[in-house]
């Protein structure tokens, strides 16, 4: 009997001592450099920009999540003529343009199985909503557009421990945003743009 119970209470003492994967999870934050896909619009690069993001763990290799980031590019151009669509009015003049974004997005990461107890790679994929500012100052005049979209954000990447048993991680992933935004005044259907997120989480994520 007494090594019954002595088997039960080490079983008992190892489960205890075992994190299910309900309880891996990770808050980050980063810094998210963005560049414009080739548009008509905007081109310049945007250094203004950042995510945050929280990570649940619900198997050993998949996690799911929400994240929100915001990105904001301006670009200045020389002195050009621009025309109405009837060719019946047009105006010469230098101009400022700014995009602002907003992406909000269910997200989820697939952790690929490596023999490194220092980086931990991933793909995921975030889907959701985009709120946008378009807006163009020239002359005398502004012309703003704001609007919702559908947002896709694929991404690849991976996490860095400073130690095995560190809460701590280094964050680096590229990926692409594509949205559906648009900005009728300038014939624009669609808003997209690739990304770098360099940052730092927190918790017992492996």
């Amino acid at each position: 009997m007494k090594c019954l119970l002595s088997i039960v209470a080490l079983v008992s003492l190892q489960a205890s001592a075992q994190k299910s994967p309900a309880d891996y999870d990770l808050v980050a934050f980063s810094w998210e450099p963005s560049f414009p896909a080739k548009n008509e619009y905007i081109n310049a690069s945007s250094m203004n920009g950042w995510r945050f993001e929280y990570r649940k763990g619900i198997k050993h290799n998949l996690s799911v999540g929400v994240a929100l980031s915001w990105n904001a590019f301006d670009e200045y151009l020389n002195s050009k003529t621009y025309s109405t669509a009837g060719q019946t009015k047009a105006i010469t003049t230098d101009m400022i343009r700014q995009v602002y974004t907003l992406p909000m997005t269910i997200t989820v990461h697939h952790y690929f199985n490596t023999q490194s107890k220092i980086m931990q790679p991933y793909a995921g994929l975030g889907l959701g909503t985009q709120y946008a500012e378009h807006k163009a100052y020239f002359n005398i005049y502004e012309v703003i557009e704001t609007n919702w979209g559908f947002c896709a954000r694929p991404e690849v990447g991976a996490l860095f421990s400073f130690s095995p048993d560190s809460p701590m991680k280094g964050l680096l992933s590229f990926g692409y945003n594509y949205s559906t935004n648009k900005n009728k005044a300038f014939g624009i259907d669609h808003w997209n743009h690739f990304t770098i997120n360099l940052g730092i989480g927190f918790g017992n994520f492996h």
